[in-house]
């Protein structure tokens, strides 16, 4: 029997543990599990040795001990077993364990100490097991570890702890150990933090059944795939920043705890079963797919996303638009179902280097040219609408992605739209042929954009008020085909520059009451502001108030028919360079409680007070920039054109 390697005593109805087990020194494994009758693992009283058989077992690799009902684990088990690579002491009595029992174990690589119902200490030995790669406690009475346990554990793996009721904090230590892959937490109800932030080569986490922990945070662990979150009563933050979870943590989301979540740098997040949500979003939601560690250290980072810690709200930048296919309006109000919460989608990539120079130096060029000198001297004196501001649901479309399609369920309550560097459009109604929330908007860079608005029956622009487009390279017209008179109602900024091909922007039939301003910069090719129209209505312009008309040499009048007078009673400022075609002002009705301020090039000016009547001459203030400043856009005017 010498040479016997394995022997498996489970479940025997031994009152004692033979003396004769010490004999066998080539054991390798060792099992006694559900050994119920024996207390002690010395032998009894009649034996002339007090020392444990096990002592003697010094090849033994494997030993299992799960279910005896020790009161107390003898000292020598652990001596001189340099080959021990197992050792499961899952005893539900034992109260401590001695305190060198590992002292000799340089080998074990796994721990194991489930239901150990009456544990209430730890030995201090157990920081010598530098080589332990599993250790599992459970159902103990431990209500901390000791500090230093894990500071030596370069090589531990996974860690489990289950069922410790009065465990209220783990070690901050954890961190030291540089290797660990799986944490799990379960049904330690008296937890208050779990801190492991930063964990590189975490894995695999769960966390069930811990009502105490409030705050969650596994940011930095860039090696986190899984994530398995359960019955958290009382969480209300989590961050999952800079982290490789491929599932979105719907569980957790559908408790209706949470308040805050971050998803920063969520690279692998392949996609978000929004319709799988039952809850609402929490207060303040951030998900952001790019990858921000590429370059750079994670403090500079973190500092310039502080911007997503300003306000309560949903904030979402993605580089793959299938992930909002799904996305619904409802996961955006309160638990009551009331008061939406705000929402901002940015659909895009970081802007390249390359482009970002070219950018500057384009805007260095507009500023340094004479050609463009007359635009910038008078840019504050109208009002710049940009896409945002006080608006609750704001969605941004950078240069990247083709399923521009996944997004119609947004843009269909989205009140606020900026379209920037995107080459996969060409109108925005085929992005969504509806937009019955949409407020502001702004198009920007689109170069393959023909029309922003084209025809169709489900437009719902009613609500709309500010229109911003600018260097679109092959823009013809801002609306193409019929839309009914009141279709964009609510209108009160326009401002079209830098798009050469544009020939007419809006129908004659179209009513616009609440136009405030008017701003047209850099349309070489605009022959016309209102097309196909037969005659006014007398509140077709009842609140304009400025209109600026900069570098359109083609355009010779505002409307295809001026044979009726405008009756425009707020405007007060008409601002106009390099328009050498426009042959006269508009005609407008007696009697006005103010002119009209007008500031445009001397030699039009000039022309416009000829050909006027004495009743046309009373509504205008003409004011001319120096001949110097005329006589130099013109010459570069022309210098342009050829």
């Amino acid at each position: 029997m010498s040479h016997l390697r394995v022997l498996d005593l489970s479940y025997s109805s031994l009152e004692a543990l033979p003396t004769s087990i010490a004999n066998l020194t080539n054991l390798r494994l060792l099992s006694l599990q559900g050994y119920q009758n024996i207390r002690t693992l010395r032998p009894s009283q009649l034996e002339y040795s007090s020392n444990s058989p096990i002592a003697m077992l010094q090849k033994l690799t494997f030993l299992n001990l799960h279910g005896v009902p020790l009161t107390q684990v003898p000292e020598e088990i652990g001596r001189d077993k340099r080959c021990l690579y197992s050792l499961d002491l899952s005893c539900p009595t034992i109260k401590s364990l001695p305190q060198n029992l590992f002292l000799e174990m340089p080998s074990l690589r796994e721990l194991f100490l489930l239901a150990c119902t009456s544990l209430k200490s730890l030995p201090t030995s157990l920081t010598t097991l530098l080589h332990l790669e599993v250790f599992s406690l459970s159902q103990s009475l431990l209500d901390s570890l000791p500090c230093n346990i894990f500071e030596h554990m370069q090589r531990l793996r996974v860690l489990k702890l289950i069922g410790n009721h009065s465990l209220m904090h783990l070690p901050n230590s954890l961190s030291r150990a540089s290797m660990l892959q799986e944490l799990h937490i379960h049904d330690c109800t008296a937890l208050r933090e779990v801190n492991v932030a930063g964990h590189a080569s975490l894995n695999s986490f769960s966390l069930s059944k811990s009502p105490s922990i409030s705050c969650l945070s596994l940011c930095a662990c860039n090696a986190l795939e899984t994530v398995a979150l359960r019955d958290l009563n009382n969480l209300k933050e989590l961050d999952l920043s800079f982290t490789s979870i491929k599932e979105f943590p719907l569980e957790i989301c559908n408790q209706g705890s949470l308040r805050r979540l971050d998803l920063i740098s969520a690279c692998q997040l392949k996609g978000v079963s929004w319709h799988k949500l039952r809850e609402p979003l929490s207060e303040v939601f951030n998900l952001v797919q790019h990858e921000y560690m590429v370059m750079g250290n994670q403090d500079s980072v973190v500092e310039s996303l502080q911007h997503l810690n300003d306000g309560i709200g949903v904030k979402i930048f993605v580089h793959d638009f299938r992930i909002l296919s799904k996305f619904r309006s409802g996961l955006l109000l309160d638990k009551q179902g009331e008061n939406p919460r705000s929402l901002y989608i940015c659909a895009s990539e970081h802007r390249s280097q390359s482009m970002s120079r070219d950018m500057t130096s384009n805007n260095q060029f507009h500023k340094k040219n004479p050609y463009y000198e007359g635009i910038h001297l008078f840019e504050n004196k109208f009002p710049q609408h940009f896409v945002g501001g006080h608006l609750c649901r704001q969605v941004e479309i950078g240069s990247v992605g083709r399923y521009l399609s996944s997004l119609q369920g947004i843009l269909s309550f989205t009140e606020s739209l900026l379209l920037r560097d995107n080459a996969f459009v060409f109108s925005l109604t085929d992005i969504n042929p509806e937009f019955p929330e949409l407020q502001e908007c702004k198009v920007e860079g689109c170069h393959l954009m023909k029309v922003i608005f084209g025809e169709t029956n489900r437009l719902k622009g009613k609500k709309l008020q500010n229109l911003w487009v600018s260097n679109l390279l092959k823009l013809t017209n801002v609306l193409h085909g019929s839309f009914q008179f009141d279709e964009f109602w609510a209108l009160k900024c326009v401002n079209l520059r830098d798009c050469p091909r544009l020939v007419s922007i809006f129908p004659g039939n179209l009513k616009l009451p609440f136009l405030e301003t008017l701003s047209i910069v850099c349309c070489y090719d605009l022959r016309s502001v209102f097309y196909y129209c037969q005659a006014t209505d007398k509140d077709q312009f009842s609140r304009l108030r400025s209109i600026k008309l900069h570098q359109l040499p083609q355009l010779s009048q505002l409307y295809d028919c001026q044979k009726h007078p405008f009756q425009m009673p707020e405007w007060k400022e008409l601002s106009f360079r390099g328009c050498w075609s426009l042959s006269r002002l508009p005609q407008l009705t007696k009697p006005r409680d103010q002119k009209v301020f007008v500031d445009g090039d001397i030699r039009q000016c000039k022309m416009f007070l000829s050909e006027m009547d004495e009743d046309q001459l009373s509504c205008y203030h003409f004011k001319s920039l120096p001949p110097v400043t005329s006589f130099k856009e013109r010459v570069m005017n022309k210098i342009f054109l050829k």
